[in-house]
C-alpha cells in the first residue's frame, strides 16, 4: 500500500488511526483527505528538529490513485527548495 513519512509534535502510538489532509498540489485550497494507520515512530532527539518531536510512518487505508504527477511535481519542488543551490 501507499503511505507517508510525517514530522509530528503530538504523541502517537503504533496502530493509531489518523486523519490527514494532504496538500499535494501546493494549492492551499485543494486538499485530499485520507485515513491512515501509524506503522512506525522514531523519536527525534536532534536539537535542530525544531518543534517536531517524532518522525512517523503511516500507511493509508486506501491507496492514493491518480496523483502520481502531482506527487512527482511536489517532490521536484521540495528537492529544489532543500537541495544544494547551484551558482
Amino acid at each position: 500500500g501507499s503511505g507517508a513519512l510525517l514530522l509530528v509534535r503530538m504523541v502517537l502510538a503504533i496502530g493509531d488511526t489518523v486523519r490527514l489532509s494532504l496538500f499535494i498540489t501546493g494549492e492551499m485550497d485543494m486538499s485530499r483527505d485520507v485515513v491512515a494507520r501509524v506503522v512506525r515512530i522514531e523519536k527525534l532527539e536532534d536539537p535542530f528538529a525544531g518543534p517536531w518531536s517524532s518522525r512517523v510512518a503511516v500507511q493509508f487505508d486506501e491507496e492514493l490513485r491518480g496523483v502520481d504527477k502531482e506527487i512527482a511535481a511536489l517532490a521536484k519542488r521540495q528537492a529544489e527548495f532543500f537541495g544544494e543551490k547551484k551558482p
